[in-house]
Order: structure tokens, then C-alpha cells, then sequence
């Protein structure tokens, strides 16, 4: 091959130098760009032309998915009726049952929306509201005037349907032959025991605590609040202990109101004085026994008519005592109350031991508070001193007298108001 010579007149820069070997062939597109030698020679011109840059060509596409079955429908609740025959279109697939659902203990299913629990529930939401609507527009008010017109309904509904419970047979020997009458008899006898020993305690232990030969304190002692306490409290738990298997009387004067009341029979009621009276004087006999010195020199808890009041004013203050006595026990057991109020027989023993704790506060400056025939009649037979022989007929005649006015005032003048209101209702319930 034979090199061509420069011409004189053009710069030796200006032409570049032949190569005598034919140029390389194109390089492909995925092939790389050739490497330059660090040895060639470079080319003589001052600036080469730029290089331009190559594209790489583009990722060829990705084939299509296969097609997928089509998706499976479940099962209807309820059969489906094959369509009528059609030349024209292709049968329709037969539809299966779908699979069972494998359900993991960790995800429970959601059953509180199941259509059953939805309805209880909705059942339970309207028993909750429906004492909170008006009976007449049967809208949610949420008040208590609403509420208030409810009760007093219902109180009327309870009013006219209540009737008194039949009155006991005025002797009733039968009840002799039973045990249960016996069991009352020996639960009367505890209990007035247990009541006389521990009040006639209290008071010997008192006025030894408050006796000026000894020397001690006169403000000491329990002083006459804890007295109260001691009768008031005592009626209270031991009204609570006996009043399921005897009634709770532990007092004569109770139990003669009650017969006035036709709570009681005869038989039932002579029983009951007499296991009454008997337990007092047990109770005190074992107070003589534990304490004999002081049971004598302290008066033994005899009731008597303090200095300075009459007879006359002992009297009285024995019936006033025994009246609210025996109100409160007619009120507290009241079968029409219990009845309507659930709650009134637990707590009847209750205001029953806060009335005789009320009496005492106020009488036993002027008697010692007697209310109690069985209580002053004990004493006076263990301490049998002419003082307490005097004055016993007091005891007696006071709380008997206070009883029959209790029942005569609840039976014939309350209960007899409340029968004439609802015999007025029955025959004029719009009036």
C-alpha cells in the first residue's frame, strides 16, 4: 500500500494521517465500546469530535399470563330452578358447593353477627329502655316525671289487688301438737334470757361505776346513753335472730297487742307471757349468780317511780313509752308494706330497737323504763324488795294499756282509711 504525501501549501496539523489498515467493523449494539489503547497515538486535530452516547435497547416484554379457570360461585341458600332449554345458548356451568372454611383457633369467627345473638340482644335493649318510656307516647323521655307516673301505677295495680291476710282463729288449741310451736316457745325463753342479762348488767355495772361511797367518778360509767344503747341494741339483734322461728316478740305487751290485732291466737299468746316471764327471771337469777354483792347493794335493776314523780306520772309515761313501742312494730311488719316493699321485713328489727332506745332516753329518769312486763316483772321477783312490789302493778297495767291503744289506733283508724280508699277506687276508679 503506498502513503500519500502533504502538499507544501497546507499545514502538516491540518490533515490528518492515514491509516494504511481498513477501519474495524461496527460494533454491535449489545456489545461493549471498544477500550483505547493508552499507547496510541492521538490524533493530531485539537478538539475531536464528541463521542455520541449509545442507547441501550429496550427489555423485550414479558409473554401474556395463561388464562385462569373462572372463579367458582357459591352455593345459594336456596335450590335454583334449572332455566327451560335453549338451542341457541350454551348450557350453563353447574355450580358447586363452595369449600369448607378451615378456621384457625387464633382468629376466632366474629358471632356477634349472628342474626339469633343480634335479636337477643335487641330484646334485652328493649326490656332496659321500656321503664324509661312514656306509656302514653311511647317516646324515650329519660326523665323522672315518667318514671314517677310508672310507680305510682304500679302502686295503685298493688293497692287493688292486695288483700290483708286472714285473721288466726281466735284459739287455735291445734297448734299444741305442733313442734314448731314449741321451738317458738323456746326461742321466746332465750331470747327474753339473753335481753335481761346483759341490760340489767349494764345497769348494776352503771351505778357501781357512778356510786359515790366508792370514791370514783359520778360522770363515769356508761352513764344513761349507754343504757339506751344496751336495751335498744339487744331488742334490735335478738328481734333478728328470733323473728323467723317466733315473731320476735320478747315482750308481753307486744304480744298482747298482737292478739289484739288477730295476729296471734289465745293459746299462742298465753304461751308466749309465760315463756317470756320465765326467761326474765332466769336472766336475772344468773346475773345474782355472777354478781350477787353488787345485784343486792345496786337494787338488782328492779324498775320503780323515781323520787320526785307520781304514780300517776310513772303511769303515763309507761303507756307513751309502750305506744311507740308497739306503732312501730305494727308499722315495720305491716304485710301490706312488705308486700309492696321487698326490703321492709329485713329491716324491720331495726326501727323496732331505735324505738326502744328512744324510750329509754327519755324515761328512765322517771321509771327506769318498764315498757316490758316480763323486764320489771324478773327483777322484782330475784330482788324481792318491798319498793319493787309497790310499784309493779305500773309495769302491768302501763304497757298493756299502751298495746291496746297501738292496735286499736293502726288496726281501726290506718288500715281502715287505706280499705276505704280502695273500695272508693273499685267503684269510682275515673272519679
Amino acid at each position: 500500500m503506498v502513503s500519500s504525501t502533504p502538499s507544501p501549501n497546507s499545514s502538516p496539523s491540518a490533515i490528518p494521517p492515514t491509516s494504511t489498515t481498513s477501519p474495524p467493523p461496527p460494533s454491535s449494539p449489545s456489545t461493549t465500546p471498544p477500550i483505547s489503547q493508552p499507547n496510541a497515538n492521538p490524533p493530531e486535530t485539537s478538539s475531536p469530535p464528541p463521542a455520541i452516547p449509545v442507547t441501550p435497547p429496550p427489555a423485550p416484554l414479558s409473554p401474556p399470563p395463561p388464562p385462569t379457570s373462572p372463579p367458582v360461585l357459591p352455593a345459594p341458600p336456596f335450590p335454583l330452578r334449572a332455566p327451560p332449554p335453549d338451542v341457541t345458548s350454551p348450557p350453563l356451568p353447574i355450580l358447586s358447593p363452595p369449600p369448607p372454611q378451615v378456621v384457625s383457633p387464633s382468629s376466632p369467627p366474629l358471632l356477634i353477627f349472628h342474626p339469633h345473638l343480634l335479636q337477643i340482644l335487641y330484646r334485652y335493649y328493649l326490656k332496659a329502655t321500656r321503664k324509661f318510656t312514656s306509656p302514653k307516647s311511647n317516646v324515650l323521655t329519660g326523665g323522672t316525671m315518667e318514671k314517677e307516673v310508672e310507680v305510682a301505677e304500679h302502686d295503685e295495680v298493688l293497692a287493688k289487688d292486695y288483700k290483708d291476710p286472714p285473721h288466726v282463729p281466735f284459739i287455735h288449741a291445734k297448734e299444741l301438737n305442733k313442734w314448731s310451736f314449741y321451738r317458738a316457745l323456746i326461742a321466746e325463753f332465750i331470747a327474753t334470757l339473753l335481753f335481761l342479762y346483759i341490760t340489767v348488767l349494764t345497769v348494776i355495772g352503771y351505778k357501781s361505776q357512778t356510786d359515790p361511797t366508792k370514791n370514783s367518778d359520778e360522770c363515769g360509767g356508761v352513764g344513761i346513753l349507754g343504757i339506751a344503747w344496751s336495751f335498744g341494741g339487744m331488742i334490735f339483734v335478738l328481734v333478728y335472730c328470733t323473728a323467723g322461728i317466733s315473731g320476735g316478740h320478747i315482750n308481753p305487751a307486744v304480744t298482747f297487742g298482737l292478739f289484739l290485732a288477730r295476729k296471734v291466737s289465745l293459746v299462742r299468746a298465753v304461751m308466749y307471757m309465760v315463756a317470756q316471764c320465765l326467761g326474765a327471771i332466769c336472766g336475772v337469777g344468773l346475773v345474782k349468780c355472777f354478781q350477787k354483792a353488787y345485784y343486792v347493794r345496786y337494787g338488782g335493776g328492779a324498775n320503780v317511780v323515781a323520787d320526785g314523780y307520781s304514780k300517776g306520772v310513772g303511769l303515763a309515761a309507761e303507756i307513751i313509752g309502750t305506744f311507740v313501742l308497739v306503732y312501730t312494730v305494727f308499722s315495720a311488719t305491716d304485710p301490706k308494706r312488705s308486700a309492696r316493699d321487698s326490703h321492709v321485713p329485713v329491716l324491720a328489727p331495726l326501727p323496732i330497737g331505735f324505738a326502744v332506745f328512744m324510750v329509754h332516753l327519755a324515761t328512765i329518769p322517771i321509771t327506769g323504763t318498764g315498757i316490758n312486763p316480763a323486764r320489771s316483772l324478773g327483777p322484782a321477783v330475784i330482788y324481792n324488795k318491798d319498793k319493787a312490789w309497790d310499784d309493779q302493778w305500773i309495769f302491768w297495767v302501763g304497757p298493756f294499756l299502751g298495746a291496746a291503744i297501738a292496735a286499736i289506733y293502726h288496726q281501726a283508724i290506718l288500715r281502715a282509711a287505706a280499705a276505704k280508699a280502695i273500695k272508693s277506687y273499685r267503684s269510682n276508679p275515673h272519679g
